[in-house]
C-alpha cells in the first residue's frame, strides 16, 4: 500500500534533520549474508526512542494504520527500525525482510526529483523480473508483507544527495 499525503511539509523537514543528524551510522547492515563486500549505511533506531520520540511514534503509528490486510484482533508490534542511505555508486540487493511480517518503508528525504530514480523495486519469486516500482516521494511511506522479494533502488549521476529512508518492521 502507498501511503501519500500523510504527512505535512514541516514533519518532512523535521523527521529528515532528526534522520540525519542525530544518528549513529555504520555501514554495518547486510540484507543477505552473500553480500559481505557491499554492506550498507544505516543507523539502527532504538524502540524506547520511536515510542517516546513525537516524530518517530507519529511515523510508526501511521504505519501501523495503512495495515488493512492485518488479522482482526491481531496488534502490529514495532520490533526493528532503521534508517537507510543510499547514493550514487551503492550496490543493493533483493531481499525479503526475515523475522517479521511487514515493512514500511518512508521515504524521507523532503526534496526528490523523478529523474534521480531511487525507486523502491519489488520482484517476482524467481527474483528475475521486477513487478512494480514505487518512486520516491518526500513524505511518502510504503507498506507491504515482509515476505515480498524488493531491493533499493540507487540514486542517478544526477543526485547530488543521499536517497534517506526510514525502514520499520513489524510482527503481526
Amino acid at each position: 500500500m502507498i501511503v501519500d499525503g500523510a504527512f505535512a511539509p514541516d514533519f518532512i523537514r523535521a523527521l529528515f534533520q532528526r534522520a540525519t543528524d542525530r544518528l549513529q551510522y555504520s555501514f554495518a547492515r547486510l540484507n543477505r549474508a552473500d553480500q559481505t563486500a557491499f554492506p550498507s549505511l544505516s543507523a539502527q533506531l532504538r524502540l524506547t526512542d520511536v515510542k517516546s520520540d513525537p516524530l518517530w511514534s507519529r511515523l510508526a503509528k501511521r504505519a501501523t494504520s495503512a495495515m488493512a490486510w492485518k488479522p482482526q484482533g491481531k496488534a502490529p508490534r514495532l520490533v526493528r527500525g532503521q534508517v537507510n542511505v543510499t547514493t550514487l555508486g551503492d550496490v543493493q540487493f533483493v531481499h525479503a525482510d526475515v523475522g517479521v511480517s511487514v515493512t514500511a518503508v518512508y521515504f524521507a528525504n523532503p526534496e526528490w526529483h523523478v529523474d534521480w530514480l531511487g525507486e523502491l523495486l519489488f520482484y517476482d519469486a524467481a527474483e528475475s523480473e521486477v513487478v512494480a516500482a514505487v518512486t520516491p516521494k518526500p513524505g511518502r511511506m510504503v507498506v507491504f508483507e515482509s515476505s515480498a522479494r524488493h531491493r533499493a533502488g540507487i540514486p542517478s549521476v544526477l543526485c547530488r544527495i543521499p536517497r534517506v529512508t526510514v525502514a520499520l518492521k513489524f510482527k503481526l
